[in-house]
């Protein structure tokens, strides 16, 4: 990546804080990464990223907003 390239942006979405450490030293480095705990605030993060490069998510989530971040159809239609 040049220097006059943008760092993606990463959006790790999990709620467990053991889980969040490990995936963030996996991708440490790689770009921008911002944090979600839940569902309904990764959306608004999302949102406030203006659609990010890469969401890892945590998919055994049971939240409702969880298929919204599931489907890409959905997430760039919401964003």
């Amino acid at each position: 990546m040049s220097a006059t390239t943008a760092s993606p942006s990463i959006l790790l979405v999990d709620d467990d804080p053991i889980n969040r450490r490990v995936m963030a030293s996996v991708i440490e480095g790689i770009g921008e990464t911002t944090f979600a705990t839940s569902g309904a605030e990764a959306l608004a993060l999302a949102r406030a990223l203006r659609q990010p490069d890469l969401i890892i998510l945590d998919i055994m989530r049971s939240e409702e907003h969880t298929s919204e971040l599931q489907s890409p159809c959905n997430l760039v239609c919401r964003l």
